[in-house]
């Protein structure tokens, strides 16, 4: 095992009581075994650190912070690893994310992050639909979407380095901007794989927060010289969609466009 490079995967969280021990045991569960786990609380008052403890393997803190963004950023500063990943407080991994990714690290010198495609799941960890990733591409990434789905990124603490942390005035679309930075310090590649299951639920920001969510994406857009009209039309087919009740027709298009 100590010839194996170590993964730091950071999990942010706060009040998260309903579902972070699946996330720690999803980690557990890895088959590649040379990982620290970090935990970032925001100072948690629903139980989330009683569970904490329970697992004596994690480091962890908990303290009040600023956001999503700072927490990450703290458990980047404390991370150890040679390869970083974050995994959300409500999110999960399949058995062999972490060694596939990895693997083509170890293989491909010179990429500075992987990712894949990530199953949609509910409250009860039910599969509802999959996000499917895309090459990366900067404009087209930045001008119409986000062709990286978080939770299967892998990035090296080089390229960490030089990208810097996450900007911390962001706090919806922080891993979407950040993906550019590291876009530009080495080759961001997609594993033709299912590696992870994202959460989309009620009471999730990205399930109940979508506008101030394209006021960010403005923002960066703004940042980087890019129009983002095709976030904007894909909102403005939402809003009609919805409109007329027709989001889960749209949803289903979505997760096969």
């Amino acid at each position: 095992m100590a010839e194996l490079p170590l993964v730091s995967i950071i999990t942010p969280s706060y009040n998260s009581v309903a579902y972070i021990e699946r996330t720690i045991k999803s980690v557990l569960a890895q088959d590649y075994k040379n990982i620290e786990h970090i935990i970032v609380d925001g100072g948690s008052t629903d139980g989330t650190i009683d569970i904490v403890k329970k697992y004596k393997h994690l480091r962890w803190v908990s303290e009040k912070d600023s956001g999503q963004s700072n927490a990450i950023n703290k458990g980047f500063g404390m991370a150890k690893g040679s390869i970083i990943a974050w995994l959300n407080a409500d999110d999960l991994y399949f058995p062999d994310a972490v060694s596939k990714s990895v693997s083509y690290l170890l293989s491909h010198p010179g990429t500075a992050m992987t990712y894949a495609d990530c199953e949609i799941i509910d409250e009860n960890d039910k599969a509802t639909g999959k996000i499917v990733s895309r090459n990366y591409n900067e404009f087209l990434h930045l001008a119409w979407f986000n062709v990286i789905p978080q939770p299967t990124a892998f990035f090296t603490k080089e390229a960490y380095l030089k990208a810097g942390p996450l900007d911390e005035s962001l706090h919806f679309c922080m891993d979407w901007e950040y993906w550019v930075r590291l876009g530009r310090t080495g080759k961001l590649a997609r594993l033709p794989l299912c590696l992870a299951k994202f959460r989309f639920i009620k009471g999730t920001k990205t399930f109940s927060q979508n506008e101030k969510f394209y006021g960010e994406i403005k923002t960066v857009c703004r940042k980087y010289g890019v129009p983002p009209h095709g976030w904007l039309v894909r909102k403005a087919i939402k809003n009609l969609l919805e409109k007329l009740n027709l989001i889960s027709t749209y949803r289903r298009a979505r997760n096969v466009v």
